[in-house]
């Protein structure tokens, strides 16, 4: 099928034209899905941050090819300044490019590099809704999967990439569909329920779904993309080599909602639930293999002042 016919023009066709009821749902999800496997016009993450990360899995860099690539683009620079001098990282008053990637160190450096590519990905919101909010609670969950998954087995590297990730469907929605995305906050903030009970209202389908197939067509890793499509039911994941970060995921989501919230007003998770909740009675079902020893009240309002530096 031509690429032309993957449109957002050709996705609104799938609505009736009152702007009160919407038909064959069904079809626009199946549309949508295909807009996003097929249509050139999807964000896809800064060509500077996918050279930087080339040169990071090459056998042999140094810090000055990561540094000379880095100043290529201005704004990345100054993220990277900025990362380095809050409290997160050690806080100072460091000026020089070099000093700064030199304090964040590799794996500090690839999570900027991840958070840079996906905020600067998507711009120009058409919903209005608390998207600083949507960004902490975002980050806030990449950290808690990185650590919550630490716990019952070893990292691989997508832990972090795919808690960042499990809503970009909201930021897709958003764009392609703001009178419907808008319509969604609406529910959920007269009706006081989830997002996915929202969007199963509106637009037939969650957002778990597109967000998935974002990850897809941005290559991230199989196992981070069926991560991420079945976050908020991990019980039907049925492979095996995700079906742990899925768990943790859905967890991981239920504890920044209860530290930092969302997009929307609906009553959060209290954080003393948390460890009462079904999300943690079934991911405990894993068996960690240490104690649990996170600090979130620590990690949470370091990811405020982090999230304050990017948006």
């Amino acid at each position: 099928m031509a690429d032309s016919k993957f449109t957002t023009g050709f996705l609104q066709r799938f609505i009736k034209s009152d702007g009160e009821s919407y038909t064959l749902k069904e079809d626009l999800h199946k549309q949508l899905l295909s807009y996003l496997a097929h249509s050139p016009n999807i964000p896809t993450f800064p060509a500077i941050v996918r050279k930087i990360e080339k040169i990071i899995k090459s056998e042999n860099f140094t810090i000055e090819e990561i540094e000379n690539t880095a100043r290529l683009d201005p704004s990345l620079t100054a993220q990277l300044v900025r990362s380095a001098n809050i409290s997160t990282y050690g806080g100072g008053n460091l000026h020089q490019l070099h000093d700064c990637l030199q304090r964040l160190g590799l794996k500090q450096l690839r999570k900027i590099l991840c958070l840079h590519g996906t905020i600067s990905s998507f711009y120009g919101f058409k919903v209005k809704a608390n998207w600083a909010q949507f960004w902490k609670h975002s980050i806030l969950c990449a950290r808690f999967t990185e650590l919550l998954y630490s716990h019952f087995d070893e990292e691989t590297g997508d832990e972090y990439i795919s808690g960042l990730l499990h809503d970009s469907g909201k930021l897709f929605l958003q764009r392609i569909f703001p009178e419907l995305f808008q319509e969604v906050i609406r529910v959920m903030s007269e009706e006081q329920c989830s997002s996915e009970t929202a969007e199963k209202m509106v637009l037939g389908f969650v957002h778990s779904d597109v967000s998935a197939n974002l990850c897809d067509r941005w290559e991230l890793s199989a196992r981070s993309i069926e991560a991420v499509r079945w976050h908020h039911a991990p019980e039907k994941n049925s492979n095996p080599k995700s079906r742990l970060l899925s768990h943790v995921l859905q967890f991981a989501d239920l504890c920044a909602n209860a530290y930092e919230g969302n997009l929307d007003e609906v009553p959060k998770t209290k954080p003393e639930e948390l460890f009462n909740s079904p999300e943690w009675n079934n991911l405990i079902a894993f068996n960690p293999g240490r104690k649990l020893t996170i600090d979130f009240e620590k990690e949470a309002l370091e990811v405020r002042c982090l999230a304050d530096s990017l948006t």
